[in-house]
């Protein structure tokens, strides 16, 4: 019984409780009013304004800071989450989660997963998809294998990232996706 409407158009839920309400704010959308509605009643009007682009990594406790979403890639194709028991090693292949991405070349439908064949990649792949990381001599990022919706996940960006060799190993080191459209900016760092 409850929904949530931007300018009176309903958008994609995904958890509810007495608490918290789950949404997608579409892709494309302008400065307007949301509204809750449920069957104790509507909540006042709060004003929505038009995103600064800007990528957000997922982080396991979701304030943002800490450990992310990093999972390590093994030579047969398999995940693990990445720690500090298990982490990747310079020159290996990780997978970030997050969200933000610009434009893909697919478009998909608010409120709907991401394909996986082919998979929604972003449009300039040779512009954002990188990543910065500390490395030892020569600076150098992360080379982009991959950056577009998760397969199968609504609203969550997938970073698929190759380590340059020359990595820092370490405990927790940090990294970051670096993006540049007039005005310079990046991610939050996370471990």
């Amino acid at each position: 019984g409850v929904s949530v409407l931007l300018e009176g158009k309903p958008l994609p839920l995904f958890f509810v409780s007495p608490g918290q309400i789950n949404f997608q704010i579409p892709n494309a959308y302008s400065q307007g009013q949301l509204i809750v509605q449920a069957p104790n009643g509507v909540s006042d009007p709060v004003p929505v304004f038009p995103r600064v682009r800007a990528i957000g990594i997922f982080t396991q406790d979701g304030s943002g800071c800490g450990p992310a979403w990093v999972f390590n890639v093994a030579q047969d194709g398999s995940w693990s989450l990445n720690s500090a028991e298990n982490s990747v090693e310079p020159g290996g292949l990780a997978v970030v989660l997050g969200t933000g991405l610009g434009p893909l070349h697919v478009d998909v439908p608010d409120g709907q997963p991401g394909p996986s064949n082919p998979p929604a990649a972003l449009s300039f792949p040779d512009l954002y998809c990188r990543a910065a990381v500390p490395t030892h001599g020569t600076p150098a990022g992360a080379l982009g294998l991959f950056c577009g919706r998760a397969p199968g996940l609504v609203g969550v960006d997938q970073f698929n990232v190759k380590l340059p060799d020359n990595t820092i190993e370490g405990c927790g080191i940090p990294f970051n996706f670096p993006y540049f459209d007039g005005a310079s900016w990046a991610s939050q760092p996370v471990p």
